[in-house]
C-alpha cells in the first residue's frame, strides 16, 4: 500500500508516474477501458460531465467506445424522446451532450465568462446587447409553439430585423443558450431544431449543488484524473484562479502524482487504481473532436509531437484517431454510405503485434452501433 500523509485534508501520495502508467488511468476516468464501459447515453454524459458535439455524428460516436450495449439509436433516444441528454453550449462557449439534470447549473457557473469573452464578436456581427436583447425575446415568442428547425428559425428572426446574415444566427443562439432560453430540440429528419429550454426539460429534476465549482471541480476529476488545476481550466473556460479554488475547496480530499516535473491529482476514490496492475490491451477508435483529445491544456502525452499535424492540421479541426493504451497512434477516415461504411486506418508507423485484431473488433463494434456493415482497410505507413 502506498505511503499516504494527511495534509490540509488531502491525501498526499507524490508517487512517480510515466506517461504510460497516466494515460492508463486516464483510460479509466474517461471509461476506454473495456473494464469501466458504461450502459447508458445519461450515464455517460453525466460521467464525462458532456462530451463535444459541434459534430452531432461525431459526438454520438463518442459514445460508443466509452459503452457496452449502446446503440447510435440509444444516443438518439435519449436526445430526442427521454430528453436525459441536452445538446448546447457549455464548456468553452462550445456545444456538447449534457445530462439533462445538470444543464442549469452548468450554464449558472459557466455562462457568464463565455457572454463577456464573446461579445466583442457579437458586435462585430452586428449583434449589440440592445439587439441580443431584443432577439432573445423573439426566439421566446417563435419557440413558444414547440420546436423550429434552425432554417425556419433564422428566416424569422430575420423577418423581425434581428441580423442572422453569416455567423450571426448563430452567434445569436448559442448566446440565447448560455442564458438558458433555448437549446437544440428533436431532430425533424435530418434538420436540427431549437426549444425552449425551461419547456424542453419541463418539470425533470435539476441537481443544484452548494458549491457548483467545487463540484465541477469533482466531476471534472473523476472523468480525467490525473490532471492539474491547469488541465481543469482549460477544459472548463475557467480563469486558473477558480480553478485552482474548485480544487481547493472539493470535499473528498486529494492523491498527488508526479509525471516528469507536474504534479498531478486524483480523487481518493480513484487511488486504487494506483496499485492496479493491468496489462490488457486497449485499442479505441475514437471519433473527430472526441473529449479525450480536449480534456487536458494540452496533448503531449497523447499525441507524439512528430504526428500532431496529422491530427490537429489546424483550423479547430481534430481528426479522427486510433488510440492504444491511451497513446495516438494512427488516424481514421470513415466513408458512410447507404447501408455500410468503409473505415481506412492510417497509421503513424507500423503497428505492434495484436494491435490489427483489436481494429477489427473495433469496427465490428462501430458496425453494431451505427446497425450498419463496416469494411476496415489498414494501410502501411
Amino acid at each position: 500500500m502506498l505511503l499516504t500523509l494527511l495534509y490540509n485534508q488531502r491525501v498526499m501520495t507524490n508517487p512517480t508516474l510515466t506517461p504510460d502508467e497516466v494515460l492508463r488511468l486516464r483510460l479509466r476516468s474517461q471509461r476506454l477501458h473495456p473494464d469501466d464501459a458504461m450502459a447508458t447515453a445519461h450515464d455517460l454524459a453525466a460521467h464525462l460531465c458532456g462530451l463535444q458535439a459541434q459534430d452531432i455524428n461525431a459526438g454520438t460516436l463518442s459514445f460508443r467506445p466509452r459503452s457496452v450495449g449502446l446503440s447510435a439509436g440509444d444516443v438518439d433516444r435519449a436526445r430526442n424522446r427521454e430528453r436525459s441528454v441536452v445538446r448546447t453550449w457549455v464548456m468553452r462557449n462550445t456545444l456538447h451532450f449534457i445530462a439533462a439534470e445538470n444543464v442549469r447549473w452548468l450554464l449558472g457557473l459557466l455562462s457568464p465568462r463565455s457572454i463577456r469573452q464573446t461579445q466583442r464578436r457579437r458586435e462585430q456581427l452586428g449583434l449589440p446587447e440592445p439587439i441580443v436583447e431584443r432577439g432573445i425575446d423573439l426566439l421566446r415568442d417563435l419557440l413558444k409553439d414547440g420546436p423550429l428547425p434552425r432554417a425556419d428559425l433564422l428566416a424569422r428572426l430575420g423577418q423581425g430585423g434581428i441580423p442572422t446574415d453569416g455567423q450571426a444566427g448563430i452567434h445569436l443562439l448559442a448566446r440565447a443558450a448560455l442564458e438558458g432560453v433555448v437549446c437544440y430540440g428533436p431532430d425533424a429528419g435530418r434538420q436540427e431544431t431549437f426549444v425552449l429550454l425551461d419547456e424542453w426539460l419541463g418539470n425533470a429534476p435539476q441537481t443544484r449543488p452548494d458549491d457548483p465549482l467545487a463540484a465541477l471541480a469533482g466531476r471534472y476529476l473523476a472523468a480525467h484524473a490525473p490532471a492539474a488545476p491547469e488541465d481543469f481550466a482549460r477544459w472548463a473556460g475557467l480563469t486558473l484562479t477558480d480553478a485552482r479554488a474548485g480544487f481547493d475547496r472539493l470535499e473528498e480530499p486529494l492523491v498527488a502524482v508526479r509525471v516528469a516535473d507536474d504534479t498531478l491529482w486524483l480523487l481518493e476514490s480513484q487511488a486504487g487504481w494506483l496499485d492496479a496492475r493491468d496489462e490488457q490491451l486497449v485499442v479505441r477508435l475514437l471519433p473527430r473532436f472526441d473529449t479525450y483529445l480536449l480534456g487536458w491544456r494540452n496533448r503531449d502525452l497523447t499525441l507524439p509531437a512528430p504526428y500532431a499535424d496529422r491530427i490537429h492540421p489546424g483550423g479547430g479541426i481534430l481528426h479522427a484517431s486510433v488510440l492504444v493504451d491511451g497513446r495516438i497512434v494512427a488516424r481514421w477516415k470513415p466513408v458512410k454510405g447507404k447501408s455500410a461504411m468503409t473505415i481506412t486506418v492510417e497509421p503513424f508507423q507500423p503497428l505492434r503485434a495484436g494491435v490489427l485484431a483489436m481494429l477489427e473488433a473495433e469496427a465490428r463494434h462501430v458496425a453494431r452501433f451505427l446497425g450498419m456493415d463496416v469494411d476496415l482497410t489498414v494501410e502501411h505507413p
